[in-house]
């Protein structure tokens, strides 16, 4: 590299901060990282486990920090047992991501036969959809379904349609209100970048026996990093919203 990359990573990372970690730095910083990643110069290695550190990715950091840390260095020494922790507990599980948008259409019908049965637990009949689908603005893979034994899917796929396209989307004003209402732990209040780097890990649909949906979903946001979102809903309505981690 040409330029000094300890100070191309001071200007990014102190952007990253000031600008809410919005997706164009975010995507400076990706651009910065894959050409670190390129060089093999000590000085581009050194500034690539800080970016790695900065974006979360502790896991990466740790590994290419071992190879470098002199271990007769007491401090160097201490930085390192600290990242192996982090490497640990965290890994590279809650890494900032680059948001890239879905190319899928919103208003996708699914039918009966796109929902898979797996198994029978206790009242309710399990069901995986099939086909990619919108949560959230975002696309997702694996979304499960459990509807109350006593109903059948068939007939109640159109209503299993609006519901996956509310959460797709149309939802996205009653969770940040929620969000900014309720969340009082954070003093950063959710926005429309938030809602579109949100990142889900698991989604699933309830249709109980008195045929009201609910649904629970799992997430990652850039405010707590490395904590999982967990938010519910009831009918059409958010109802919960909490941090684990």
């Amino acid at each position: 590299m040409t330029e000094n990359p300890m100070k191309r990573y001071i200007e990014l990372s102190k952007a990253f901060q000031e600008n809410n970690k919005s997706q164009e730095i975010i995507g400076a910083l990706y651009d910065f990282m894959r050409l670190l990643e390129k060089d093999e110069s000590r000085d581009s290695k050194t500034t690539l486990v800080y970016v790695y550190t900065l974006l979360a990715y502790h896991g990466k950091a740790h590994a290419l920090y071992s190879t470098l840390c002199d271990e007769n260095d007491r401090k160097q020494k201490a930085r390192l047992s600290v990242m192996e922790q982090m490497s640990k507990t965290h890994g590279d599980n809650f890494a900032v991501k680059l948001k890239k948008k879905p190319e899928i259409n919103k208003a996708a019908h699914y039918d009966s036969n796109d929902f898979a049965e797996k198994h029978l637990a206790g009242e309710y009949r399990i069901y995986e959809l099939n086909r990619s689908c919108i949560i959230f603005n975002q696309l997702f893979e694996s979304l499960k379904m459990e509807i109350h034994r006593d109903l059948a899917l068939p007939e109640h796929i159109g209503r299993i349609n609006e519901y996956i396209h509310w959460l797709g989307g149309e939802c996205r004003k009653k969770l940040i209100e929620y969000f900014n209402k309720n969340m009082d732990c954070m003093e950063e209040k959710a926005d429309a970048e938030w809602y579109e780097t949100l990142e889900i890990y698991s989604v699933r649909i309830t249709l109980t026996k008195n045929k009201i949906f609910c649904s629970r979903i799992s997430c990652g946001d850039n405010l707590f990093e490395d904590h999982i979102l967990e938010l519910e809903t009831e009918e059409y309505e958010i109802y919960s919203m909490t941090y684990d981690g």
